[in-house]
């Protein structure tokens, strides 16, 4: 049996009691909570773009509970991430997706063979011969570029179009464009490219020089098929050499910007930008096993690049202002030395020695002078620690190249700070060039018609339409030179190059300026001109020279 207890009506007055008023407390601490947070975030302020680092820098003091000190400035960093949907706005329009196509080549096959034959090689116990046959393959490389101006010019990686017969750019909008190549650097591994159309939207330049580790950065390109795509990242560091991404990396220039934002296989020549949008470096590579993004990538800083398309532009090829010098950064000396690694043609001895009076880490150890070049004629010698060019603090081989490479060019007089045995000097070397590049301090081939012992002219349009060419340059005047001893007469037109290096590349001549640009860049080099003659009926000529 069960037994019921009576329950007085006093205590069931008590539990009602204590429950209602338990909830009504949950329900008043819930409500302050909200307005509490409420609060909180009208008073939360809003990083804009171009002033993250404003906000970064604003330190509170804080306690740290490990130690006790109530002193230490910590940066107290709880804003919100900086908007950058702005300078994606701005990449993403500039930025064009590019084919390299290679023109289809003759490649020898061995066809498989088919079942009777098979059995006829069992039953005789003798093997038929191997039928070859013959099959085409276009070779198509994709990759990314950069609107550098409104005309069209446009920068991309060398190692994108190189070797590419025809170049393919399209826009933003869809629409496709043939590009001209109008030069190409393999030791900065930059091209720069032209398409005919006016009113492009492009990127204005940043200052590489001012980028600090840990500033956001947008990647745009094309990564594995997926065009016009913005990945977000920081500088994760800068002045990266070329040892430090491959020991087999051909590419000679030194330093590179390393990011985190994801680089794959079609974002080579794309654009690293900043939160504002302009652009601070060109992807070109990726530290990768699989050969797709596993962490860090890396851009060549937008000074390079700004210089590199004004002296394509202006002269043809790359004007590389050089020490002749090799030379290690200190901090390498030093790990080597610590390691017990022989440094090549230098004495450990010696170097210890000068290490010792040396505490730095910045600057490099020169390591040979070439004889009767630039700065052997100024002084400098094996063993010496150049600290400054033109007062800037040199911190690495990779940084000093970037220097060079950026802001100078030959012929221009450079500023020099180093030591020799603990003692300060200083020392004013002008900058020389190697039998690859030409010192060009004047102008002349690019603002007059006359090229050894010819004159030319642009094409007119009528003449254009008449003989059915897109461009080409007249020769209208000749005298004793290279062209008379091609074979080429009075009346020729130009309408191609070919280069007969590597590349075998195939440019264009539209105007007078291409056709200078193009001789000036194959200096020493043999390359082809095609044309016609306009008494030949429009057959097409070639000319082999060497310039």
């Amino acid at each position: 049996m069960i037994r019921i207890r009576k329950i007085s009506l006093l205590t069931i007055l008590v539990l009602s009691s204590t429950s209602i008023f338990y909830n009504f407390s949950i329900w008043k601490s819930k409500k302050n909570k909200n307005e509490k947070i409420k609060n909180q975030s009208k008073k939360e302020k809003v990083i804009e773009p171009g002033k993250v680092e404003e906000n970064l820098n604003s330190n509170k003091t804080i306690k740290d509970n490990n130690s006790g000190n109530a002193n230490i400035n910590t940066p107290v960093v709880t804003k919100k991430y900086p908007d950058l949907v702005y300078a994606a706005q701005i990449a993403t329009e500039a930025v064009v997706h590019i084919r390299a196509i290679q023109e289809s080549k003759e490649i020898k096959t061995k066809r498989r063979k088919m079942p009777i034959e098979e059995f006829l090689e069992k039953f005789f116990n003798e093997k038929l011969p191997q039928i070859e046959g013959r099959r085409t393959r276009p070779r198509i490389g994709i990759g990314s570029g950069v609107i550098l101006s409104s005309d069209g010019y446009i920068v991309t990686n060398n190692h994108v179009i190189e070797g590419a017969d025809k170049v393919e750019v399209t826009l933003y909008d869809s629409n496709k464009f043939e590009a001209t190549v109008i030069g190409q650097d393999f030791s900065t591994d930059l091209a720069i490219i032209k398409i005919k159309r006016n009113s492009l939207p492009y990127i204005n330049f940043g200052n590489s020089d001012d980028l600090k580790v840990g500033q956001w950065v947008l990647a745009v390109g094309n990564p594995l098929g997926l065009n016009h795509t913005a990945t977000a990242g920081i500088v994760s560091a800068k002045d990266r050499s070329r040892n430090e991404l491959s020991p087999k990396n051909k590419m000679e220039i030194g330093s590179y910007i390393q990011t985190d934002a994801a680089i794959n296989i079609g974002n080579s020549g794309g654009a690293l930008v900043d939160i504002e949008g302009k652009l601070v470096g060109i992807n070109t590579a990726i530290i990768a096993p699989t050969g797709v993004f596993a962490g860090y990538g890396f851009a060549i800083p937008s000074k390079i690049v700004k210089k590199v398309w004004i002296d394509i532009v202006k002269y043809g090829s790359v004007q590389k202002g050089l020490l002749n010098i090799t030379g290690i950064s200190i901090a390498n000396v030093k790990k080597m030395l610590n390691q017990n690694m022989p440094i090549e043609g230098l004495s450990d001895k010696k170097l210890k020695n000068i290490l010792s009076k040396y505490k730095d880490n910045s600057g490099i150890l020169v390591a040979n002078v070439i004889k009767n070049k630039a700065a052997y004629n100024a002084g400098i010698k094996q063993y010496d620690i150049i600290t400054k060019i033109n007062n800037v603090t040199i911190k690495s081989m990779s940084h000093l190249q970037e220097i060079l490479i950026g802001e100078h060019r030959p012929g221009d007089e450079i500023k020099v700070a180093y030591l020799r045995k603990g003692v300060k000097k200083e020392t004013k070397i002008i900058l020389e060039t190697n039998t690859k590049y030409r010192v060009i301090k004047k102008l002349d081939k690019f603002i007059t018609n006359d090229i050894e012992g010819a004159t030319f002219e642009n094409v007119s349009k009528d003449l254009l339409k008449k003989y059915k060419i897109e461009g080409g340059v007249q020769l209208k005047k000749l005298s004793k030179g290279k062209w008379e001893d091609a074979g080429i007469k009075e009346g020729f037109i130009i309408t191609s190059i070919v280069h007969l290096d590597s590349t075998k590349r195939h440019v264009p001549i539209t105007n007078i300026k291409i056709l200078c640009s193009e001789l000036n860049s194959l200096i020493d080099k043999k390359f082809v001109i095609e044309g016609i003659y306009p008494s030949d009926k429009n057959k097409k000529r070639i000319f082999a020279l060497y310039w």
